[in-house]
């Protein structure tokens, strides 16, 4: 029994220890034990414990067990919760991204699509330039990203529903 009270009052000492208490004894699942002492303690709440029968201990740790599974399955189904709402997040952020790049312009290229570099060709004086075009990387990425968000809202990829 733990010591740490309520109030003043005897009557109102806890009957069970607090989960800080037992990870402090060392307890290495602290929720468990808390349950299977509170199936213990409450099974001796009569009046009188004449006559009250043989303590079914097998079926007492399946309520316990099955009451544990419940209790720790309410984080994951808040995690789902969270996650879902992220994904609505992330869904509005790129849906906003893929309408602004609709009109924007490659830093790069201009809008070309093509990318010109030059450098000095070592021949007349090393004021000529070499020119070298190519497809603008940038614009190929920004087009793969554009595509990619496009097929996966025609896809309608959501979460799935469980």
């Amino acid at each position: 029994m733990s010591t740490t009270k309520h109030t003043g009052s005897p009557e109102e000492q806890r009957i069970l220890p607090t989960i800080a208490e037992l990870r402090d004894n060392g307890e290495s699942d602290p929720e468990a034990a808390i349950i299977f002492q509170a199936l213990g303690a409450a099974s001796t709440c009569w009046e009188s414990m004449e006559g009250t029968g043989v303590f079914q201990s097998d079926r007492a740790k399946r309520i316990g067990d099955e009451l544990l599974y419940e209790l720790r399955a309410i984080p994951a189904e808040q995690e789902v919760e969270t996650l879902r709402a992220e994904v609505e997040r992330l869904r509005k952020a790129g849906d906003a991204m893929l309408e602004r790049l609709k009109y924007a312009k490659c830093p790069t290229c201009e809008g070309s699509g093509i990318m010109q570099t030059g450098r000095p060709n070592g021949e007349g004086g090393g004021d000529a330039m070499r020119m070298s075009v190519a497809p603008c990387t940038t614009c190929e990425i920004l087009t793969a990203v554009k595509e990619a968000w496009t097929t996966a809202k025609e896809l309608n990829v959501t979460p799935s529903e469980r």
